[in-house]
Parts: structure tokens; sequence; C-alpha cells
């Protein structure tokens, strides 16, 4: 019915949500509303008074769900909250002492602006079996792992689950910040490595949007 439509379509538009997303809980909504209307239609009720008593259902099972779901949001943040900031006390202590740890130069070279050119040459020598840069090469991986769940809690900490871009700028901010931070001290700077620090928080970015379109699905289903 046209008045379900027009109800489920003014619900969804409130939510913070993509347009793919809030078609598709609109839908959810619709199939929902339209079985209680059917269902009291067929116990003999006029059309108008199916159609008001499903729409009044709907709403008062969404908000007693809203009520628990700002409730369960409210600890969810605060709980996403301690963990960030645990991760930060546990990141910035690990990211300086291995940077510390790039003692064989130190300060800034043309070659420091060539992509991936130091990469490049610390993996060749550790395939060629440098045990110096093998170690170095670990360290990288380590550092390249530890800035993924960066990528997953910038967009939960400012809100900003459907802006790319805005990630984006915010990610390469921190990649700058954290490399431009050696300058304090004589330490080797790269662009390989803001490169890599904002690939990590990417592919973090990545498995965010993955983890938030299965939560946005799995709750339509339950609707």
């Amino acid at each position: 019915m046209k008045e379900i439509n027009k109800f489920a379509k003014k619900s969804v538009s409130k939510l913070d949500l993509s347009v793919k997303e809030r078609k598709e809980l609109e839908v959810e909504y619709i199939d929902h509303i339209t079985a209680i209307y059917k269902e009291h239609l067929d116990d003999g009720f006029s059309e108008k008074e199916s159609l008001d008593y499903a729409i009044s259902i709907f709403k008062s099972d969404n908000w007693l769900g809203d009520s628990i779901i700002n409730q369960k949001k409210n600890y969810i943040q605060f709980g996403l909250l301690s963990i960030f900031f645990i991760y930060l006390i546990v990141l910035i202590p690990i990211y300086f002492y291995i940077s510390r740890m790039e003692v064989f130069k130190s300060g800034i070279s043309i070659n420091s602006f060539i992509p991936f050119r130091t990469i490049y040459a610390i993996i060749t020598s550790s395939m060629d079996g440098d045990f110096g840069n093998i170690m170095r090469l670990q360290r990288r991986i380590v550092l390249f792992l530890s800035l993924i769940p960066m990528g997953i809690f910038i967009p939960i900490i400012t809100s900003k689950y459907k802006s790319f871009l805005s990630n984006l700028k915010i990610y390469l901010f921190i990649a700058l910040f954290l490399e431009l931070c050696k300058i304090l001290f004589p330490w080797w700077i790269s662009i390989d490595y803001i490169l890599l620090n904002l690939i990590s928080c990417i592919i973090g970015y990545g498995l965010f949007t993955i983890i938030r379109k299965y939560v946005v699905q799995k709750r339509a289903i339950n609707i």
C-alpha cells in the first residue's frame, strides 16, 4: 500500500546509512508492516484499522528496539574508545622503538623521495640472505600490520562511516605525522614508510566496510 511505502521510506530516511542500505532496509520495513497489516485484515478488521494497527505495532517495536540499541551503542562506543586508547598506548612505543632501530642511516636524501626504492632494496637484500635486512623487513611487516587497526578505528571514532575520501585525508595526516616526527630524532625518513602506513590504514578501512555491511544486513534480517 502507498501509506506503508511512504511510512517505511520516511523511517529509513532518518538513519545514517548509504542509499543502497536505506533501500534494502526500506524493503524489509515494508514486508514487516505488510505482514502485520494482512494478518489483522484477515481477522475481520477494516483496511484503515489494519493499517493503523500495523504501523502502531511497528512503531512500538521500534521504540523499544531503539531504546535498547541506543543503550548498547553507548556501551559499545565506550568499549571501542577504551580499546582504541589501549591500542595507541601499545602502538606508539612500538612504532618509535622500531624506528629508532633504523640506525644504518639518518636524515633525508634524494632516495627518500623515490617511492618503494628503500623497501625494494630491503626485500632484494633479504632474499640474498642479508641478515640485517631480513630483520629490517620483519620490523617493517610488524609496523605494517600494527597500523591496520588504525584504519578500522578512525571511521568509528569520527563517525565518518561512508566517506572514504574523508577517512583517506585522516589516514594521510597520520602517515605523514608519524614519519615527520622522526625529524626530531636522527632517524631515517623515507616516503616508502609514509606509503606503507597509508596502505595499512586503507586495508583497515576496507575491513571496516566489510564488517559494517555484515552488521547492517544482519540487523535488517532481524527486523
